[in-house]
């Protein structure tokens, strides 16, 4: 069963705990998680080839530790697939999972967080497919 909604944000607390957002009142946390539901691309019943995906990314501090984790799955009630962790170093970085799933999954880790910050885009590359063909258009994929 799909989730509505595209991202949900979890704060954790230096003693293990976490909240969502929704029922934080301070802030006294180790780090911040913005977790997106299944992203099926714009297209629900193809496989995605995901080449690169862009983080546009503002009003960071000098020290950053900020890191993104992907995954994918083929159904809704498949267990999620880890495909990487990678730095989000620069304000517009790229990363390169290249695989392939009908669903994608990005959580966003901010393990130390010091500043403020804000993610103003996501745009993933690849190509939507039929896995039966092989068929399908290259380019920016929906998120």
């Amino acid at each position: 069963m799909p989730s509505t909604g595209r991202m949900k944000i979890t704060i954790t607390r230096a003693d293990g705990t976490s909240l969502p957002v929704s029922l934080l009142t301070s802030f006294e946390g180790d780090a911040i998680e913005l977790e997106s539901r299944d992203l099926d691309l714009g297209d629900d019943a193809r496989d995605k080839y995901v080449d690169a995906i862009q983080f546009d990314i503002t009003g960071r501090g000098k020290l950053t530790y900020l890191k993104v984790e992907v995954y994918t799955r083929d159904r809704h009630e498949d267990p999620l697939e880890w495909i990487g962790t990678f730095p989000l170093a620069h304000a517009d970085t790229v990363i390169e999972p290249r695989g392939s799933a009908r669903y994608w999954r990005i959580k966003i880790i901010d393990t130390l967080p010091l500043f403020r910050w804000k993610l103003t885009k996501i745009v993933f590359y690849g190509k939507g497919f039929d896995p039966t063909s092989g068929r399908g258009t290259r380019g920016r994929l929906r998120p």
